[in-house]
């Protein structure tokens, strides 16, 4: 939201993150996201291998008391919505809606998911509660390492809906219809299976 308003007060933010062939192209009336459906196999494996980097990216930097996890989260959200505000210009708003709502309910959720393992991390370095810094780091990336693992098949299925169908002909609704039963399948799972217990020990050293 803070994206899409900077972007609609101040039309040069959007230069930040609109490159200007995706702006000759919203001239024209066309999103940058057409062409995808031409190549959808090589796209599914690219679109994949760069929302798992974006996801480990996030993870990782929680390395450093938060602050890299924090600001990625906040520049990808300000991107999101200063390319928002530049369709809305172009009058191509929904027609981006429509290209996102189908991939983005899993994508967009494993991205944040990877950020809150790397604040776990984060949390450890800032506030270690019964053993040092340094254990409660190793311990904290333990736990979270296999919370960011279980984003990527979320990050797999995301990346062959944006590939094959966001791009493709079918009718919004049918976008609209296959994002929500993703969304609904995930929360279906996370409220459904229940977690594993917390048995973190500190090493025998110690």
């Amino acid at each position: 939201m803070v994206g899409l308003l900077a972007a609609a007060a101040q039309p040069q933010f959007e230069s930040f993150f609109v490159s200007p062939a995706m702006r000759e192209g919203m001239a024209k009336g066309h999103l940058w996201t057409e062409h995808i459906t031409s190549i959808a196999p090589q796209a599914s494996s690219r679109i994949a291998t760069n929302n798992i980097t974006v996801t480990l990216l996030v993870w990782a930097l929680g390395i450093t008391f938060g602050i890299g996890t924090v600001w990625q989260v906040i520049l990808n959200g300000l991107m999101l919505g200063a390319i928002f505000a530049a369709c809305m210009r172009a009058g191509l708003f929904s027609a981006l809606v429509e290209f996102v709502i189908g991939h983005g309910s899993l994508e967009l959720p494993a991205i944040w998911i990877g950020a809150g393992a790397g604040l776990l991390m984060a949390e450890a370095l800032i506030f270690p509660a019964r053993y040092s810094r340094s254990v409660e780091l190793r311990l904290a990336a333990r736990r979270s390492v296999q919370v960011v693992a279980g984003t990527i098949p979320m990050l797999l299925i995301a990346a062959s809906v944006e590939a094959f169908i966001s791009p493709s002909q079918l009718p919004g609704w049918v976008k609209a219809t296959l994002g929500g039963t993703l969304a609904l399948a995930y929360l279906t799972y996370v409220l459904a299976v229940p977690a594993p217990p917390n048995t973190d020990a500190a090493p025998a050293s110690i």
